[in-house]
C-alpha cells in the first residue's frame, strides 16, 4: 500500500501539454518578470476573488509583510493573531516592523480559528491591527466574523484576512470570498495549496485603490519607474510563468475544492463512528478542506498510529505540533507564555492530518479509515 498524504502528479498531469506550451511561449518571448501574463492572471484572481485589486508577489510570507506595511501602522503597536497557525502568520509582523508587538489570541478548540470570546479577552488600546487566518480551508464562523467586523471598525483596527489556505472559500449564503471583509487579504500559492504554483508565488487582494498602491509600490523595491525609489521596499515578484501556470489551473479550482469536499465527506462517514478519535463538525458548503484533520485522544496515541499507518505506506501530518506561543523565535515576547493559549495547545497535541488532495480516490479513503479501525481494535 502506498497512499501519499499529497500527490502533485495526480493533479498536474492533465496540464502538461498545457504547461509545456506555455514554457515554449514564455522561452520563445523571453519576458520572464512581470508583462501582461502577470497583469492577467492578476486581473483573473481579483475576479474570482470578487475583489478590485489583486497585486502578485513572491511568496505568501512576503503578501503578509507588504500588506502589513502598507497599513502603516503606528511604531510600537500590537498586532493580534492566532496562536494556531503556520509561523509565517506572525513572523511577518516582526519582518514588516520590528516594534510591533504580536498579540497570539486562543483559539476554538474544535477549529483552531480565532473565536470571538478568545479575540475580546486578547484584545488592548494598544492594538491596530488583527490577522485572521482562515485556517485548513475554513472560514470563520459568520456570527463571529460579524462581532469582529463591528468591534474592529468601532475601534479603528485594520483587518488583514490571511487566506494562505482559503482560495476558493465563499460564505454560503451571500458567496462572499474569504478575504473581502477586511482591509485587505493575502494568498499563497505554494505548490501544495488548493491553488499552488509550479514553484513559489503569492498575492493580495484588497477593495482599497490606494491600499493596492501602496502595496505595488512596497513589492517593487519601493519604486513605481525604473530607479526612482521613493520608499523602502522588498523585491517580491510574481515571475510570468508561475503566473501562466496559475491562471491555468485557477479556471479548475472550485470543481478540484469540490472534489476535497467530496473525499472529506467519505472521511466523515467512514470515521464518524470511531470512539477513540473525534471528528470534527466543519461545514461543507463552505470548507474547501486544504487540510483534513481529526483529533486523537493524546500525543502518546497519534504518535503510535502515525508510526502504524506509516509502516503500511500511509503518509500523515500535523498541522501544527506547536503553537506560535511556544515557538522559539518569540519565547521574547509578552504573549508568549508557555502557559498562554491553552486551546491551541490541546489543538496542537491532539490534530492529525489525513490524506487530502485531488484525484485521491475513494479506494484509498476507505483503506486509510480501515487501517485507522484496525489500529484502535
Amino acid at each position: 500500500m502506498n497512499i501519499p498524504f499529497c500527490d502533485l502528479s495526480r493533479l498536474h498531469t492533465p496540464y502538461i501539454d498545457q504547461f509545456e506550451d506555455v514554457i515554449t511561449q514564455t522561452i520563445a518571448a523571453s519576458s520572464y518578470i512581470g508583462g501582461s501574463p502577470v497583469r492577467d492572471f492578476e486581473a483573473a484572481f481579483a475576479t474570482y476573488t470578487n475583489s478590485v485589486h489583486a497585486i502578485g508577489c513572491a511568496n505568501g510570507s512576503d503578501a503578509l509583510v507588504i500588506a502589513l506595511r502598507a497599513l502603516d501602522l503606528p511604531p510600537h503597536s500590537s498586532v493580534m493573531v492566532p496562536a494556531m497557525s503556520y509561523a509565517a502568520s506572525a513572523v511577518c509582523i516582526l519582518n514588516a516592523d520590528p516594534t510591533l508587538i504580536p498579540i497570539f489570541v486562543d483559539v476554538d478548540p474544535n477549529t483552531g480559528l480565532i473565536h470571538i470570546d478568545n479575540f475580546l479577552h486578547a484584545w488592548n488600546p494598544t492594538v491596530k491591527a488583527l490577522i485572521l487566518v482562515h485556517l485548513y480551508g475554513q472560514a470563520i464562523s459568520s456570527p463571529d466574523m460579524e462581532m469582529i467586523m463591528n468591534f474592529t471598525k468601532y475601534h479603528d483596527i485594520q483587518v488583514i484576512e490571511d487566506c494562505a489556505q482559503a482560495a476558493g472559500v465563499r460564505d454560503s449564503q451571500t458567496q462572499t470570498h474569504a478575504g473581502n471583509r477586511g482591509s485587505i487579504a493575502t494568498y499563497s500559492f505554494y505548490p501544495g495549496k488548493n491553488l499552488g504554483a509550479l514553484g513559489d508565488g503569492g498575492c493580495i487582494t484588497t477593495n482599497d485603490s490606494n491600499l493596492a498602491a501602496r502595496c505595488r509600490l512596497i513589492a517593487n523595491l519601493g519604486s513605481r519607474q525604473k530607479y526612482a525609489h521613493e520608499v523602502i521596499g522588498i523585491n517580491s515578484r510574481l515571475d510570468a510563468l508561475q503566473a501562466k501556470f496559475l491562471q491555468i489551473k485557477l479556471k479548475d479550482l472550485d470543481a478540484h475544492n469540490e472534489q476535497r469536499r467530496q473525499a472529506a465527506r467519505l472521511y466523515d462517514s467512514l470515521l464518524k463512528d470511531l470512539t477513540h478519535i473525534r471528528v470534527p463538525q466543519r461545514d461543507p458548503a463552505v470548507d474547501t478542506y486544504h487540510v483534513y484533520y481529526i483529533f486523537v485522544k493524546n500525543q502518546e496515541t497519534r504518535a503510535a498510529l502515525q508510526v502504524y499507518l506509516k509502516h503500511i505506506g500511509i503518509d500523515t501530518n500535523i498541522h501544527y505540533p506547536t503553537p506560535m506561543n511556544r515557538l522559539e523565535c518569540f519565547k521574547h515576547l509578552p504573549s508568549a507564555s508557555p502557559e498562554a493559549c491553552p486551546n491551541a495547545a490541546e489543538f496542537g497535541n491532539t490534530c492529525l492530518s489525513l490524506p487530502m488532495f485531488p484525484g485521491l480516490t475513494e479506494k484509498e479513503i476507505e483503506a486509510v479509515c480501515k487501517e485507522i479501525h484496525a489500529f484502535f481494535q
